[in-house]
């Protein structure tokens, strides 16, 4: 059994947990799609960012490499001539005459060799000396060096304008330096010619993109090596485009612009040269940098594209299936909520709308109430005509209560058996009771042949009429509503049947305690319970007989006490089933340790308000000692016996005596073998519809079988 509630437990948790999945679907793919594109986004700018940043590191990689290359050429420049220069300004040679001045310059001219010519101008301007027998005709016509050097004293080295040499098409510039003669008048320059076409072979050696290029610029804007190498651009100026304008505005930066040569739109890395003129750049084509970078974004657009397109496509497959459960569950909720003899609706539908109603009572300060009626005499209905013509009877007074009933806003339900009950929201006690006379009339007038109800000859039902207030009486509770109506209804049956009565719904002032554990203890009850239903033997009777002789009580019961009845399993004095919890007085004694004694309940005020005290019933004395579960300690309900005159208390004797038939009891309830209530008897009692017995001048509450 219990691995049995184990695996439905298990059962119900994974189908709670789908339903949830399906019920927030479109809200998980939603936020799976959101996820996607955020990852895909991070992924592609995350990728972007590499890209770029790889083609920054390359490029300034190259630029330092190049930087140092020039920034070494233009430095042997320096050296040779501050050797030149220190051999020059001796003491034998301050007139520059001799032979020594051919010498050294050709000697010192071979360290610049590789990029142009050393000369030797003298004050005048006249060649003195060269370092190769070279034709420089162009170079010779842009000699304007001589003029600053004569009037700046500087002997700092002078990097001049470039110019483009008609002959090889590359572009030149002098580099040259002042010599000073005795008392620092000016002696002449020397001066070498750097051409640029040396530069080309360095910076095609480099592997760049084919749109990518690399650029030398001097201060002036004119674009003195390219490579790619482009003859018609070299010696061009470009100092007014607005890539030049930030090469001159900065020593060095990165920068993303079109070409002016081109068009290209290019990352551009530069820097200037030391304290020269020269400024250089490497110029990286974005389309270049980009392209692995939108190979990769393609792919991975791909991928996310397909995983949404999937999680689009489960998504609608989990709809279709959300809609097909609900419509699933609609039509199994309208099969679980309705009857299935008499199309009405059923105990568990009745319940739910009885406690919203309740509730909404309670918040408009609105009346409820509640009409229970049953069939009268209808057991012998059945075994006069048969089962087949008693349900049909049920279905033709479940037509009646429908059809007199009428307003959409109150239901009729079947309670139980040959049970019905009609819920009246916001009908007070006048309107119910013209109500259930409609409904009494209705059925009588259905004639349905009836030889066993003499009274009238046809089917005929008692009503029970019960209003509540729960906005004035808060204490009232919808099953308080429910008790009251069956007790009017057994007084209906008591003055004759076919007929109303009503009885109004007031709270008592305390409820029945219940420990923390109470769903424990309810659980070993219902346990017990089962037993007894399924070893039929003797019953409790024995044990109430023994209490209520050793007490000179005419009534006893041995009781459990469930979640809403408190079930008699032994009796004596009373053919009473069971009676709601709301009234139980064993309810109290479970809660205590000992034997519980109410001298007089009408004086007590746990008891005074009870209906069993203040009903037809007139209960006053109560003892009970509560039957405690040997095995989990439960209070399981109790031995009593109860009079209706008030009494001192008991003895001692009494009390002990008492307690020990509780105690027999529980041995009997735990035992496997116990005695038990007959199973037909136990099933009777799992239905609250009572009528009253009387005997020897005791009135108690009992299972009405007609």
């Amino acid at each position: 059994m219990a691995f049995t509630r184990i695996l439905t437990a298990q059962r119900w948790m994974r189908a709670a947990v789908i339903r949830t999945m399906l019920r927030h679907s479109g809200l998980l793919v939603t936020l799976l799609l959101v996820g996607f594109a955020v990852l895909y986004g991070t992924m592609v700018l995350t990728m972007r960012m590499e890209a770029w940043n790889r083609a920054i590191v390359s490029s300034d990689n190259l630029l330092r490499s190049l930087d140092s290359n020039l920034e070494r050429s233009l430095g042997e420049y320096r050296d040779t001539f501050e050797i030149l220069a220190t051999e020059l300004d001796t003491a034998e040679h301050n007139k520059l005459a001799g032979g020594h001045e051919r010498v050294a310059v050709r000697a010192h001219g071979a360290l610049i060799k590789s990029t142009g010519d050393l000369f030797l101008f003298d004050e005048t301007g006249t060649i003195q000396e060269r370092s190769h027998n070279l034709l420089a005709r162009e170079a010779l016509k842009h000699r304007d060096f001589l003029e600053f050097h004569r009037r700046d004293p500087s002997l700092e080295v002078r990097i001049g304008a470039p110019f483009r040499d008609r002959v090889s098409g590359n572009t030149v510039l002098w580099i040259s330096r002042r010599l000073n003669g005795p008392g620092g008048r000016f002696a002449g320059v020397l001066a070498g010619t750097l051409d640029t076409g040396r530069w080309r072979q360095a910076f095609e050696s480099f592997s760049i993109g084919l749109r990518s290029s690399i650029n030398l610029f001097h201060a002036d804007g004119t674009l003195m090596m390219r490579a790619p190498f482009v003859a018609d651009r070299i010696g061009s100026n470009l100092a007014g485009t607005d890539n030049f304008k930030r090469f001159a505005a900065s020593p060095s930066g990165t920068f993303v612009g079109a070409s002016a040569i081109d068009g290209e739109e290019r990352a551009y890395h530069f820097a200037h040269i030391g304290n020269t003129p020269l400024i250089l750049n490497v110029a990286t084509s974005t389309a270049e940098i980009y392209a692995g970078w939108w190979r990769g974004t393609f792919v991975s657009g791909v991928i996310v594209a397909v995983l949404a397109v999937m999680a689009v496509v489960l998504r609608l497959v989990l709809s279709r299936e959300l809609r097909l459960r609900r419509e699933s569950e609609t039509r199994y909720r309208a099969l679980s909520d309705v009857d299935g003899l008499t199309g009405i609706a059923n105990r568990r539908r009745f319940d739910e709308v009885l406690a919203l109603e309740w509730s909404n009572a309670t918040a408009s300060g609105k009346p409820v109430s509640v009409i229970m009626l049953d069939v009268d005499h209808f057991k012998l209905f059945n075994d006069q005509y048969g089962h087949q013509a008693g349900d049909a009877c049920l279905c033709d007074v479940a037509a009646a209560l429908r059809k007199a009933v009428g307003r959409s806003e109150d239901l009729v339900a079947r309670y139980g058996g040959e049970e019905f009950v009609v819920l009246l929201p916001g009908t007070d006690a006048a309107g119910s009771a013209v109500l259930a006379e409609r409904i009494r009339r209705a059925v009588q007038e259905t004639a349905i042949a009836h030889a066993g109800n003499p009274e009238a000859g046809v089917v005929t039902v008692s009503l029970g009429i019960s209003t509540a207030e729960p906005f004035e009486d808060r204490r009232t509770v919808p099953s308080f509503l429910v008790s009251c109506a069956d007790q009017a209804l057994y007084r209906a049956k008591r003055a004759g049947r076919n007929r109303a009565e009503q009885q109004p719904c007031l709270s008592t002032e305390t409820k029945a305690p219940a420990r923390e554990n109470e769903n424990a203890r309810l659980a070993v009850v219902e346990r017990r319970r089962s037993r007894l239903m399924h070893r039929p033997s003797a019953n409790f009777d024995d044990l109430a007989r023994i209490a209520a002789t050793a007490l000179e009580a005419q009534v006893a019961f041995v009781s459990l006490l469930g979640s809403e009845r408190q079930v008699f399993i032994g009796k004596k004095g009373s053919d009473a089933d069971g009676i709601p919890r709301e009234q139980s007085f064993c309810a109290h004694a479970i809660a205590g340790n000992g034997v519980l004694v109410v001298a007089d309940a009408g004086s007590d005020p746990r008891f005074h308000d009870n209906p069993l005290v203040t009903g037809e019933m007139g209960v006053r004395f109560y003892a009970g000692a509560p039957v405690v579960d040997p095995q989990t300690g439960h209070g399981l309900g109790a031995v009593c016996v109860v009079d209706t005159a008030p009494r001192i208390g008991l003895t001692p004797f009494q009390e002990s005596l008492l307690a020990s038939l509780a105690d027999v009891a529980a041995q009997r309830l735990a035992s496997p073998y116990a005695s038990t209530l007959p199973a037909e008897t136990l099933k009777a009692s799992a239905s609250p519809v009572t009528t009253t017995t009387t005997r020897e001048g005791q009135v108690y509450k009992s299972k009405s079988s007609q």
